[in-house]
Parts: structure tokens; sequence; C-alpha cells
């Protein structure tokens, strides 16, 4: 049998981390002594969230371009709780690191600068039963946690801080699709951006990419301790289902893997149009829009009140496969999907 690869070094800081927690908080709690980031205000922040395989990320890339947006990145690892500690001494060990492709194998370009879902490492400490349900409990407005947002709008506040004095918080977070009704609550002026995505081409990429994945696990020694750490539950070995006991959907038609994932979009987005259709300052994006007309992405720009004049640089969409359109037959995901349309050309097209 072949030896996995022990990539210990690169895993020792993540278990350093999770080793010295409490110590590490304290170490964050006196960094709120010496800093001003208190007096920033968090104004009109804008969360991107939907399902894995669903946009998100490119829509990120985009936003994280433009000159007022600040988010966490890959380079706030591991030590997310001593933002300005670590931030201070992080070269050391990000040094002559160089881009490289994304393990998903969408042909994304990343390194330490490239802004990342990191925000779910925070969630994580405060929910209950986090690691069973408690990462996808619908939260809405009568949730109260304040603990949580006290610890939470203060990181806010160091990101913007340590990115530049930046305006606008940007954050990407796949699980806070059952949390924008509290999102709402505690930022009343925040952007909402909902991602979606043929149903049947997510359930494709989505299992291509647990495939991918699992071939990960077989030879990486510590991979899946990682994914654990950054509270990724999409795909690999000990991936989370939020619908195992569903039965809203025939799985007629779909192999084992693409029914799993089938199964998630048709519960996550019939919740989306029940709950969230009608809310302010919501945004849907069709994964594929940027794909068949980039010039849109200036005008998500315009409905975020962000100046495309200081967008950075651009951002170039391409899609790296084509999906058969033969297994495109439940006409219930296609009614949701299709709601899901009408929706983006209501709160982006329009």
């Amino acid at each position: 049998m072949k030896s996995k690869i022990n990539n210990f070094l690169e895993y020792l800081p993540f278990l350093i981390n999770k080793k010295l927690s409490f110590f590490l908080t304290q170490i964050g709690e006196l960094e709120n002594l010496f800093s001003y980031h208190k007096n920033f205000q968090i104004k009109k922040p804008i969360f991107i969230c939907g399902l894995a395989r669903s946009g998100t990320t490119a829509v990120l890339n985009l936003l994280n371009n433009h000159s007022e947006t600040g988010s966490f990145e890959n380079q706030d690892l591991p030590f997310i709780k001593t933002l300005f500690f670590w931030n201070k001494i992080n070269f050391l060990f990000y040094k002559g690191l160089k881009k490289k492709s994304r393990i998903h194998g969408d042909g994304l370009l990343v390194d330490q600068y490239s802004p990342e879902s990191l925000e779910e490492i925070i969630w994580k400490d405060f929910l209950e039963e986090y690691h069973n349900s408690g990462f996808f409990n619908f939260l809405d407005e009568k949730y109260n946690n304040k603990e949580f947002e006290n610890y939470y709008t203060n990181q806010i506040k160091k990101i913007l801080k340590v990115r530049g004095n930046k305006k606008r918080y940007l954050s990407k977070g796949n699980y806070n699709i059952f949390r924008i009704k509290y999102i709402k609550k505690l930022f009343p002026d925040s952007k909402i951006i909902i991602c979606f995505r043929d149903p049947v081409e997510t359930s494709i990429s989505s299992a291509k990419v647990h495939q991918i994945f699992l071939n990960l696990s077989k030879e990486n020694l510590y991979f899946d301790k990682r994914l654990n750490i950054m509270c990724h539950y999409e795909f690999g070995k000990f991936r989370k289902t939020v619908a195992e006991h569903y039965k809203n959907l025939n799985n007629e038609n779909f192999d084992e893997q693409e029914y799993y994932y089938l199964k998630q979009w048709h519960k996550i987005y019939n919740m989306v149009l029940n709950e969230y259709k009608n809310l302010d300052d919501v945004i849907f994006i069709d994964n594929k829009t940027f794909f068949e007309n980039p010039i849109l992405a200036k005008k998500l720009l315009n409905k975020l009140e962000l100046d495309e004049n200081l967008l950075t640089k651009e951002i170039s969409f391409s899609r790296k496969t084509k999906f058969d359109d033969s297994k495109k037959k439940d006409s219930g995901l296609y009614e949701i999907y299709n709601h899901l349309k009408s929706l983006e050309q209501k709160t982006l097209l329009d």
C-alpha cells in the first residue's frame, strides 16, 4: 500500500491553534486593548452564500478586487483569533509561496492573498451542537447570542483594519444560507448575495469534487483534519448532509452521488424561496450569468453601491466543464430553479 504524504509541518500551525485555543483567545482580547479598530463602523457589509459549487467563490473574487472591500484571506490562517499579531508575522510562514490551482479542480489559482471562507470558524465556537446539526440550523431574527455578536462584530472590524482600513466587509460563507434573517437582524443595511446554479450541473460538479477530496484523503495524512478545522463539510471522507432523511425528491435517473447533492439542492433552495424571496437587499445570481455576459458584473457593483471605477482589476469568468442536458428531467427541481431565475431578473437584472 502506498504511504500517505506526511505534511505534518503544514498541519502543525493548525494543531497549535487548536491546542492553544484558550490562550490565543486571550491574546486576541489583549489586541482589543491596543488597537483603534473598535472605532470602525460596519456599514453595508456584503454576505455571499449559496450551495457549494454555485459560484460563490467567483463572486467573492470579483468583489474582493474592489478597493473598498475587505475580506478574510488565506493568510489569516490558522490564527484568526489573533488577527493583528498574526498579520505582523505571517509573511514568515507564507514566504515564497506561489499561486497554485485550487484542490477543487476548477482551475482557479490561489495564494495567501486570496479571499477565503474563514468566517465559519467563528460560528463554530458559538453555535450549539455545531458538528452535528448546529452548522445548518435555521437562525432568524428571534435568535439571540450576545457573546457571539460581540465577538463577531469585533472580528469584522479587525478585518477591515488589517486589510488596510477598508470600508465594506465582504464575507463568503456557504452555511450562512441558513442564517440570513439573523444576519439581517445584526446588520439591517447588509447586502446579501444568494448564488445558485442549475441543479444537475451542481450535483455533477459536486460529485466530481467529492471524489477529488476522497483521493486527497487517501494520499495526504492530515487532509481530513485540516478540512474539519476549517469547517468544510460539503465534500470528502467526513462530509455532512443537510438532507439525510429528505424524501421530497425522486431519485430516478440519477446515480447515488448525484442524488446525494440533488437532495440538498432541492431542500436548501426550496427553503430559500420560502424564507428569503421577499427580503430587502437580497440579490440572486445564477452561476452562468457572468459566464454568458461578463459585463453584468458592473451591474452587480451598482446594486451593491460599489463604485465600478474603484475595481482594481477585472475578473475573467470561464466555464471548464460542459454537462449532459439529458439528465434534466425532474420537474420539481426546475420549478425551483426557474423561480430562482425570476428572482435574479428582479433583483439583479432589472
